[in-house]
């Protein structure tokens, strides 16, 4: 079985060994989001073969902005906040990410 590897540039973790190194997989739709990706991007790619954005990888455990904030149905009852209906799921993740980082690593933007 492969192991999930990464691709564009090291953000720190773990993972972004050289053994894990990909070649950016430009042009493939993010399993997120669904726009391409372009050279430029960092991100991973799963085990069994689909590729993220690094800010949609984030998004994919973290959750929304109003989860991580916990304003949503999970930690309000009744509530309705989720993504923000005004932006596209990349700008979503992107927002997640900074919600994230801003909560739990307030160093990184």
């Amino acid at each position: 079985m492969r192991e999930m590897q990464w691709f564009g540039q090291s953000w720190g973790a773990p993972l972004c060994g050289p053994r894990n190194h990909a070649v950016t997989p430009a042009g493939i739709a993010c399993a997120w989001c669904d726009e391409p990706i372009d050279a430029e991007d960092s991100g991973v790619i799963y085990s069994n073969g689909p590729a993220m954005h690094f800010e949609c990888f984030i998004r994919s455990f973290a959750g929304s902005v109003a989860h991580i904030e916990r304003r949503c149905p999970c930690f309000v009852a009744g509530s309705k906040d989720h993504d923000d209906p005004g932006l596209t799921k990349r700008e979503a993740a992107r927002a997640a990410m900074r919600a994230w980082y801003g909560r739990f690593e307030p160093r990184v933007n």
